[in-house]
């Protein structure tokens, strides 16, 4: 089976669902700090108890399990069996595993596109899926990558994206800063695909994208948070939206056709586990419950933390799926972060 994908809803048939054997936060310098809004932290070395990576890795292979009973045909990254060291002209790193393969990788159509990546922690990621989007290829996928970012610090744009207005004008401005962006900035929609934009990296892999993807699709770029757009909403059905609460605010910056589909808020809560001093969470509690993932219009796994969440669903007649991820906040993933759907039933429609 080929790659075939135009929708976060249509009945999924193919999933790839990441591994977290020997991730790392060990490179914690001032990009890291900047993408998870961490400057105001006094933490130097972040930890990460290997109690939660084992447990994290438990839920993982539980998760890829109930998928399959689902009839879904489940794919793993290779797992990082070596924590490595990489060294590039411009940064030193450490490889890291694929928890999260919705973050780096953009399936639309019939092709794979490994996006830039904005953390130098993930600049390799993709060799950890090289056998299996290989194996794609040479059944018909195309397999592209955008041009490699440099990741030096005058590279990448430090603002507040509250305080980004993007220009959308290829200017001498521009000339210092990386193209980079996450896969999750990005949800598809059909036709069209909603693209979240917090910063001149971003405008650029907008530029980029946009060129790439030439006409078969429209992309609408919009400013509702940091980077990932996946902990503010979710498409579960055509027409149906999960919110993140913080995201009432900011209707009125979606594309106009978006503003009339039904909106479902989640629950806004401010945390949800108190982990050990030294321990830094990626994500919020309400971003993680937003993070749902759809097997077709009427079934989506909702983590088991998030029960109100559930309820709220079954209300709407969706038949829900809880799942345990431990520890979505820590390793900043959900159920939407820790998979990505590779073959969905589902075509390139007219959704907005």
């Amino acid at each position: 089976m080929s790659v075939h994908v135009y929708t976060e809803w249509g009945k999924l048939k193919e999933v790839i669902v990441g591994n977290c054997i020997n991730f790392n936060i060990d490179n914690f310098d001032d990009i890291f700090r900047y993408l998870y809004e961490l400057k105001k932290t006094k933490i130097t070395k972040p930890k990460l108890y290997a109690t939660y990576v084992k447990e994290r890795q438990e839920d993982l292979d539980n998760f890829a399990k109930i998928l399959e009973s689902f009839g879904v045909k489940v794919k793993r990254p290779e797992p990082l069996t070596k924590v490595k060291v990489l060294k590039t002209p411009f940064f030193t790193s450490m490889m890291n595993a694929v928890g999260s393969p919705r973050d780096m990788f953009f399936c639309i159509g019939n092709e794979i596109i490994e996006t830039p990546p904005v953390d130098r922690n993930r600049y390799h990621e993709s060799m950890l899926l090289y056998d299996v989007f290989l194996d794609y290829f040479k059944k018909g996928a195309r397999w592209s990558a955008a041009p490699r970012p440099r990741l030096g610090s005058k590279n990448s744009h430090f603002i507040d994206w509250r305080k980004f207005k993007p220009s959308f004008e290829m200017s001498d401005k521009n000339n210092d800063y990386d193209i980079g962006f996450d896969a999750a900035n990005c949800l598809k929609f059909g036709k069209d695909i909603l693209m979240n934009i917090g910063n001149i990296n971003h405008e650029l892999g907008y530029f980029w994208l946009k060129t790439h993807l030439k006409d078969k699709f429209r992309i609408h770029p919009v400013t509702i948070c940091n980077t990932h757009i996946d902990g503010m909403m979710m498409p579960i059905r055509k027409g149906v939206l999960l919110i993140n609460p913080l995201l009432k605010s900011k209707i009125h910056l979606l594309p106009e056709a978006l503003q009339k589909w039904k909106m479902i808020p989640t629950v806004s809560l401010k945390k949800c586990f108190n982990y050990p001093i030294g321990h830094v969470q990626l994500a919020s509690f309400e971003g993680m419950n937003t993070n749902v993932f759809s097997i077709d219009e009427n079934t989506v796994c909702v983590r088991d933390q998030a029960p109100i969440v559930g309820e709220r669903l079954e209300k709407e007649g969706f038949k829900v799926i809880s799942v345990q991820i431990r520890h979505s906040e820590l390793f900043g993933g959900g159920p939407h972060c820790v998979t990505l759907d590779i073959n969905r039933e589902d075509s390139l429609d007219e959704c907005f």
